[in-house]
């Protein structure tokens, strides 16, 4: 049975490693880590690099296409009443949306709408101008959008120099898309480069990928073909926006068991270094520093690098042991294994939403009881009058069906 890894979030991984894995297997906890560095010698030359922006309708906001404003909870509890306002779970992240009445309204009362944050346009920015100064061979990043139209369609954006990457321009594509489709982007990057000795595309997106089993079956072909040594190496790395949260189509990618290690994902919020994009981009043979060793926690020495330390590192601990140390070049650099509870710290603006939604529920379960009993009991004054009715004299009965009697005298 495979074994099923994890990897520790970079805010909880030491700033020295590029990346850390976890795999538990009965009593022991596999681990594997990187040194956080620039590939080294000839691994550094011949990259050429893409970068792929999601252009899926999900993402209008983080291109600045949408509008945002903050309002009393009274005022949109009143909304959601009178049913002009959608709870939504856009992005799996808990939102509103009004209708136009409610809109007009607001307009009405004076209130300001402002567009959501161009997010895209500066985290392209800061990418264009990391891959062409440190990789690219030829000192520029191609751009393209993916996903757009009706999911398929690509928009090419052009190719920018480091120099010109403060004034990129990215407001999202012509058309965004109905759904996000991985596999044009993927093929557009792999087939258009012949003659680089190394390759390096970045898709940045939600994680809303309508097309996963192409993605993966086109990896294995890749890694076929480059285990066989019919193309050149390949990583591609997945860059998600928004809230961290678990999307299968980053992890299924990341520990894909195939011959050649292709993909890689990470969580834009975490990453301070641009170096974590390339964690994974390590020549095994580079020696970092002379000599090493790791301890687990018990003071037992479970790895000895005593002819050079490589840039990955892999080794076994107890299951027992939360954390590692790794002794090199006189410091003891101690990192956490134990994968720490889920932090459920939410933005003060999701916190809302979120009451808003209790309070609202809480509002319709106390009307809808209400209204509940309320019909009960009309349905029992009818039936106690339809009884009533049915057992007065004959003779009330004859005056009560030809309405000669008025209702005092039916007392």
């Amino acid at each position: 049975m495979p074994l099923v890894w994890r990897q520790l979030p970079l805010v909880d991984t030491r700033a020295e490693f590029g990346e850390v894995a976890v795999s538990l297997d009965g009593d022991r906890r596999h681990v594997v880590a990187t040194i956080l560095m620039l590939p080294p010698g000839t691994m550094a030359e011949g990259w050429r690099t893409g970068l792929a922006l999601d252009g899926s309708a999900s993402m209008a906001g983080y291109y600045g296409q949408r509008l945002q404003t903050r309002l009393a909870p009274e005022l949109l509890r009143g909304y959601v009443h009178r049913r002009q306002v959608r709870l939504t779970d856009r992005d799996q992240e808990p939102g509103q949306l009004l209708t136009i009445e409610a809109l007009r309204h607001l307009q009405g009362r004076g209130v300001r709408f402002y567009p959501t944050a161009n997010r895209m346009q500066a985290i392209a920015r800061e990418l264009i101008a990391f891959l062409g100064t440190t990789l690219d061979q030829r000192g520029h990043t191609q751009l393209v959008y993916w996903g757009c139209g009706s999911g398929q369609e690509l928009e090419p954006i052009g190719a920018f120099a480091p120099t010109a990457a403060a004034r990129v321009t990215l407001t999202g594509p012509d058309t965004f898309g109905q759904s996000s489709h991985l596999l044009p982007a993927l093929r557009h990057f792999v087939e258009r480069e012949h003659r680089a000795r190394r390759e390096l595309y970045l898709f940045v997106t939600d994680g809303a990928i309508a097309d996963t089993d192409a993605v993966i079956a086109y990896t294995r072909s890749l890694a076929r073909a480059i285990a066989e040594g019919k193309r050149p190496p390949l990583k591609c790395v997945l860059l998600g926006v928004g809230l961290p949260r678990e999307v299968p189509l980053f992890g299924t990618l990341d520990h894909l068991d195939t011959p050649v290690d292709i993909w890689d994902a990470k969580w834009l919020w975490e990453m301070e270094d641009w170096r974590h994009i390339l964690a994974e981009v390590v020549a095994p043979r580079e020696i970092v520093a002379e000599t090493a060793k790791v301890w687990d926690a018990s003071g037992i020495c479970v790895q000895d690098y005593p002819s050079g330390l490589p840039p990955k590192l892999e080794f076994t601990l107890p299951s027992t042991s939360p954390w590692f140390e790794l002794e090199v070049g006189g410091q003891r650099l101690r990192q956490w294994v134990a994968f720490p509870e889920p932090v459920t710290k939410v933005p003060e603006r999701i916190q809302a939403s979120l009451q808003l939604r209790r309070s609202v529920r809480r509002d319709r379960q106390f009307w809808g009881l209400v209204l509940g009993l309320g019909l009960l009991g009309g349905l029992g004054a009818w039936y106690w009058f339809s009884q009533q009715h049915s057992q007065a004299p004959p003779n009330t009965q004859e005056r009560l069906q030809n309405g000669a009697s008025a209702p005092s005298t039916l007392f």
